[in-house]
C-alpha cells in the first residue's frame, strides 16, 4: 500500500509523460491483481464463468500483469524517456489483436474495453510526449 502512496504522493511534481505511465501503470497493476486473486470475478463481469481446470493460467496471467505494472510504475517514476515511446506502439499493437481476436473468433466484445483502455493510454502518453517536447 505504501507503494501507491507514495507514487501518487509525488505524482504532481512529475511531468505529464512520467503521469502517463505511472497512473496507467496502476491500471496494469490492479488488473493485475484482479486476475491473479479473483480471476472467477474479472471473467463473470467481462465474459461469463470459466473453467476451474484452467484457471492456474489466469492467476500466471495476472502475475505477468503485475510484473508488467511494476515496470510501467518504475519506468515512470525515473523518467525513462524510450520506455514511455515505445509503450504507445506495444499499446496500439494491443489494441489491434483484441479487436482481431474479437472479430475473428467472436470473442465476447466486453474483451474489447481492455483495449480501448491500453489504446486511449496510448494516446495519452502520445500527447504527453508532444506536451513535454519530448517528441521530434
Amino acid at each position: 500500500m505504501a507503494f501507491f502512496f507514495y507514487a501518487h504522493k509525488n505524482i504532481s511534481s512529475m511531468n505529464k509523460s512520467q503521469q502517463s505511465i505511472v497512473l496507467f501503470s496502476y491500471y496494469v497493476l490492479a488488473s493485475g491483481m484482479l486476475l491473479l486473486f479473483f480471476p472467477q470475478l474479472v471473467f463473470q463481469f467481462l465474459i461469463g464463468p470459466i473453467e476451474q481446470e484452467a484457471i492456474f493460467i489466469y492467476h500466471i496471467l495476472g502475475l505477468i500483469a503485475c510484473c508488467v505494472g511494476m515496470y510501467y510504475w518504475h519506468c515512470g517514476k525515473t523518467n525513462q524517456i524510450e520506455f514511455f515511446k515505445i509503450t504507445r506502439y506495444g499499446r496500439t499493437i494491443f489494441f489491434v489483436g483484441t479487436a482481431i481476436i474479437v472479430w475473428l473468433t467472436h470473442a465476447p466484445k466486453p474483451l474489447m474495453a481492455m483495449g480501448l483502455l491500453d489504446l486511449l493510454g496510448a494516446i495519452w502518453t502520445h500527447w504527453a510526449l508532444k506536451q513535454d517536447g519530448l517528441l521530434e
